[in-house]
């Protein structure tokens, strides 16, 4: 499990990683739900239901499809694009 975290973090700029070691000193963490960054709503209601085979079939039947944006994703686009202005900045 250490492994894959760290394997992930690597691909996140501005992390460092050293062994099973890591820092986010001087970054902002933001952590932002599936849900809020995804329209899950729909998904969420057949899940309440508690019929979790109708659940299943759902998901099942939108693998290939992409999700669509949620309440959050705009608002992760620009801190994203923060992180590219300041990497073309260093360049």
């Amino acid at each position: 499990m250490e492994r894959r975290r760290e394997s992930c973090l690597q691909a996140v700029p501005g992390v460092k990683v050293s062994g099973a070691k890591f820092t986010l000193e001087d970054k902002l963490v933001v952590a932002i739900s599936s849900r809020a960054l995804f329209d899950f709503e729909e998904e969420n209601r057949v899940f309440e239901t508690g019929d979790l085979a109708q659940y299943e079939a759902l998901q099942r039947s939108r693998l290939e499809m992409p999700a669509k944006p949620g309440v959050a994703f705009g608002l992760i686009q620009k801190l994203l694009a923060l992180n590219a202005d300041e990497q073309r900045g260093k360049s």
